[in-house]
């Protein structure tokens, strides 16, 4: 039988100890912003936002 995991991005918000005690495993959101490439909280967001 296939295993099932629940994921969600980054940018869902759920605090790690919450993701980890449900079993949800978080994937970094991936940020374009013209040449500039990271995931998420590589920036900060005042950085992001300028």
């Amino acid at each position: 039988m296939d295993k099932i995991f629940i994921t969600a991005d980054s940018g869902a918000d759920i605090p790690s100890e919450r993701a980890k005690d449900l079993g949800i495993h978080i994937v970094p959101f991936h940020l374009s912003i013209g040449e500039h490439h990271c995931d998420d909280g590589e920036i900060e967001p005042v950085d992001m936002l300028e």
